[in-house]
């Protein structure tokens, strides 16, 4: 897998060719080593997979098998950059038709629930009568980061599952981190779900206008100043 810098020096040659090439009609996008090429026919898009091989050959490098593949959008979809596209019937104002429409994959938000869970038990954390606030605050910053980049599209719905299953991983996490005696009144984690619903300061990934304000941390190192 080439670095950004070096996948945009190696493939700027990829990038000429395609607006330069006469073989099929399709549409390139691509960031960095990551590209897809979008044509109206199965035929065309098999000329394009023939096309690409032979300018990757002429440069010494060669298509990710495994990740090179020929869908339908309407039917299978296809991920690319973490969102999952599919071309679905949709109703509007001017009467039915289709859109490609994106949302988190299925690989984008396992990853999400693994670094969820992974945050909560590093060390130093989970366990050991860290503050509620500092909790808290580390999942936040991680939901505000992964938040960001998924929210343009179609994800309310795999959007709302998550902020679900953030709220019932933290109330067991709460529940489990609760002092241990025989005379104390241990909560469900149940309990602690209804509570950070409530009022545990949560931010939601389906609703990033109710985020807070980013706040910057120390001086700003000022080139120049206003007469």
């Amino acid at each position: 897998m080439l670095s950004p810098l070096l996948a945009n020096i190696y493939l700027h040659a990829l990038d000429q060719g395609f607006l330069k090439q006469k073989e099929f009609l399709g549409r390139m996008t691509r960031y960095a080593d990551d590209f897809l090429i979008q044509c109206g026919s199965r035929q065309h898009a098999e000329r394009a997979l023939v096309w690409v091989q032979a300018q990757l050959g002429q440069l010494a490098l060669r298509l990710n098998a495994a990740k090179t593949q020929i869908v339908a959008d309407a039917e299978t979809g296809f991920d690319f950059l973490g969102f999952h596209h599919r071309r679905v019937p949709v109703r509007d104002r001017s009467g039915p038709r289709s859109s490609l429409l994106r949302w988190p994959s299925q690989k984008a938000c396992q990853r999400f629930r693994d670094r969820l869970r992974g945050i909560l038990q590093r060390r130093g954390l989970l366990g050991h009568g860290r503050e509620w606030s500092e909790v808290r605050d580390r999942v936040n910053r991680y939901l505000r980061g992964w938040g960001s980049y998924f929210r343009y599209g179609q994800g309310t719905r795999v959007l709302g599952k998550l902020d679900r299953y953030v709220r019932e991983r933290l109330a067991r996490y709460l529940a489990r981190s609760q002092p241990k005696g025989k005379r104390r009144r241990r909560r469900r984690w149940e309990d602690f779900q209804t509570w950070l619903r409530e009022r545990g300061g949560l931010i939601q990934l389906t609703r990033p206008a109710d985020w807070p304000a980013n706040r910057y941390r120390g001086r700003a190192n000022l080139r120049w100043k206003a007469g």
